[in-house]
């Protein structure tokens, strides 16, 4: 089981911004800029990467038996674009890594959202079927 003892340290190839520890306390996931990747907690070693991860992590979600696991964010405006933001959802299979489900909205106003909130929300249902995602 889990002590609560650091048992590893996780490498990743840049700064992590969120993780989820799924129900049973064995692996976690850790979301960074570019990459997503399950690790075991007990070794500390890396089990999968989660393929088509985004950039600008927003939120994260999982489902409640933790074999779902979907995380939403918004990129950075491209040139020309200063005032709008893509912002994306993605759904994945925690026991593959397979990308499941992928939404992106590239029509969603910058406005004061720097300074003031995060411009998407995700829900994953219990089934692991994505339950709810927002773009303000």
């Amino acid at each position: 089981g889990v002590s609560g003892e650091l048992h590893a340290r996780l490498q990743m190839a840049s700064l992590v911004l969120q993780f989820v520890v799924l129900p049973g306390g064995q692996k976690l996931v850790a979301f960074a800029r570019d990459e997503a990747v399950v690790w075991d907690m007990v070794s500390g070693r890396h089990l999968r990467t989660l393929s088509g991860s985004n950039g600008g992590l927003g939120r994260v979600a999982v489902s409640g038996g933790g074999h779902v696991v979907a995380a939403c964010g918004a990129t950075p405006p491209s040139a020309g674009a200063e005032q709008w933001l893509t912002v994306w959802t993605n759904v994945w299979d925690v026991s593959t890594g397979r990308l499941l489900h992928t939404r992106q909205d590239d029509s969603v106003h910058l406005g004061g959202w720097a300074t003031q909130r995060w411009p998407c929300s995700v829900a994953v249902a219990p089934s692991g079927s994505i339950l709810g995602w927002v773009a303000d």
